[in-house]
């Protein structure tokens, strides 16, 4: 399964806004999409050096 970073930068978008509008606080949405984006970038980097 290939990933899309359109549909990442989306769900960061839409997650983000839903969970800050009902009142997180903002360092930890952002950490968490940080660590979303580390991981998802990861598994892009594996998948690509395991098919060459």
């Amino acid at each position: 399964m290939k990933y899309k970073w359109q549909y990442f930068l989306a769900a960061v978008f839409f997650g983000s806004y839903l969970l800050i509008s009902r009142g997180v606080p903002l360092l930890p949405v952002l950490v968490g999409c940080a660590i979303a984006g580390l991981i998802t970038w990861r598994k892009l980097a594996r998948q690509t050096a395991h098919t060459r």
